[in-house]
């Protein structure tokens, strides 16, 4: 197996729009994997996936625009402008076909590259991901009494809200960062302190907390409304072999939402694993290894 220190090092992608796209490469075999880190993550969170994944893949673990080691020159408006700086700097790194996967929100930025170019996107996976209609958020009032009807629909409303998780940022303390991480991403097994060390620093870098979680709420390929925007139907254009994998103790995504997302896609597999949390790679990560080797070779050889 393949130490963590052999990809550790971070290379850097400019795009055409300026952004400069850092990512960390694992060289392998003839079968390529793109890797899309979500929220309050960034391209680190790979490594144990990364270590344990069979030599015959070349992975690429992206940083996206504002968090890790990537730059932040222009404000993300949708999930689309993550998406288009991936395609863009895999083509620039002469990446043509690939499978993708996505963990969390990074779900929706693979399922929009999908989208968006079929020709690229051979197989899609989606690893405790979010919604194909998105994730808005309900305005609260104060105590967290719910405001019905109606979701956050603007900066200002969304920076208010994530407001105390910024502040605990803001204090850069590891000790109620790991608290917070571990009531609702960490569940079952904890990252060892060098890794957690790196996660947490991952963490303090995104730059665009407010916005992405904006985006994500206007996010919705379904063919129905998420409560604050239409679905666009192009869920149907999603036609190519995928794979979800769930765990079944997951708190920030329920295991409901991928059987809901493996009803509406249309070539879809699904997998709840059992005795994994939303950190499904850190708690099964050779159950999700297996799970990718597998479902990648069968569908592309």
């Amino acid at each position: 197996m393949m130490s963590a220190l052999s990809f550790e090092k971070v290379h850097r992608q400019t795009i055409d729009n300026g952004e400069t796209i850092a990512y960390r490469k694992k060289d392998g075999g003839p079968y390529n994997l793109v890797l899309i880190h979500g929220n309050l993550s960034a391209s680190t969170h790979w490594d144990l996936l990364m270590e344990a994944i069979s030599d015959d893949f070349t992975v690429y673990a992206f940083d996206l625009r504002g968090f890790g080691e990537s730059s932040y020159e222009n404000p993300v408006e949708s999930i689309k402008d993550l998406a288009e700086d991936i395609a863009q700097a895999s083509d620039a790194l002469g990446v043509d076909t690939y499978s993708v996967s996505g963990w969390g929100i990074g779900g929706a930025v693979a399922m929009r590259l999908a989208v968006d170019h079929p020709d690229d996107v051979e197989t899609l996976i989606l690893l405790a991901s979010c919604e194909v209609e998105g994730r808005p958020i309900k305005k609260r009032r104060f105590f967290g009494f719910l405001q019905a009807p109606g979701y956050i629909d603007t900066m200002k409303e969304m920076r208010k809200f994530l407001k105390p998780l910024q502040r605990v940022r803001e204090r850069k303390s590891p000790v109620k960062l790991k608290r917070i991480l571990n009531a609702a991403i960490f569940t079952k097994d904890k990252p060892h302190d060098r890794r957690y060390d790196r996660y947490i620093d991952a963490l303090l870098k995104q730059r665009n907390h407010a916005e992405v979680n904006l985006a994500i709420s206007r996010f919705n390929i379904s063919n129905k409304h998420n409560g604050l925007t239409e679905g666009t139907g192009e869920i149907e254009k999603l036609t190519l072999p995928t794979l979800i994998l769930h765990g079944d103790e997951d708190k920030v995504f329920m295991p409901e939402i991928a059987e809901s997302n493996a009803e509406q896609l249309p070539n879809a597999e699904l997998n709840i694993i059992e005795g994994a949390s939303h950190a499904i790679f850190v708690d099964q990560v050779r159950t999700v290894t297996d799970h990718f080797e597998r479902f990648i070779k069968k569908q592309t050889t």
